[in-house]
């Protein structure tokens, strides 16, 4: 994590973009990188996100337990990476037409140990940790370090219902007070399987 970290360190604001934060990332080991010092303290099998550092980036360690697993959400003002520190991290990738309300899955994909993915601008995704037994680890780099979640859509795919959160809430969840949304629809889309 340390060289990670000096790595980060050496480049400026103005020039972060994501082929830079690409190229630094391919000098890291990250299938034998040392985070246990950050993780130390946490309960593992609870998810938590541990805050490594925020500037240039905000860099974070997030501790997924079995079956772990987040909404269905956009990263509307935000971009980064993330990369598997311990057991596997699953990917489902979605796309919304709004004028039509269909909300199309994609095929998932699985990560493993030391395995990278970049989250684009307005991706809409879910992450989860599919193992019924392990704890599973990841870091994640976004940019810029100061977003809220004002305008973020997110989707629970099982009841057909979207939400859009404001600046009030603190992460993407469906656990927060009504004040915490702009609008909340129910049978707001249909799903369509992209395979």
């Amino acid at each position: 994590m340390k060289k990670l970290l000096l790595l980060l360190n050496k480049i400026s604001e103005t020039s972060i973009n994501s082929n830079l934060v690409k190229s630094l990332l391919d000098k890291v080991d990250f299938a034998d990188i040392d985070y246990k010092a950050f993780t130390s303290g946490y309960n593992l099998k609870q998810y938590n996100k541990i805050i490594v550092k925020n500037k240039p980036l905000q860099v974070f360690i997030v501790t997924w337990p079995p079956q772990a697993t987040l909404p269905v959400h956009q990263h509307n003002k935000y971009w980064g990476y993330i990369t598997v520190l311990e057991g596997t991290v699953s990917e489902s990738l979605y796309s919304y037409d709004e004028k039509k309300k269909i909300l199309s899955i994609h095929p998932s994909r699985s990560m493993k140990k030391g395995e990278t993915i970049y989250e684009p601008l307005n991706i809409i995704h879910q992450l989860t940790n599919p193992s019924p037994l392990d704890v599973s680890i990841s870091l994640h780099l976004y940019y810029p370090t100061n977003y809220d979640y004002d305008g973020t859509l997110i989707f629970d795919i099982e009841n057909k219902k979207l939400a859009e959160l404001n600046k009030k809430a603190p992460n993407v969840s469906w656990n927060h007070p009504d004040e915490f949304y702009k609008k909340i629809e129910a049978d707001a889309f249909e799903i369509s399987k992209l395979w």
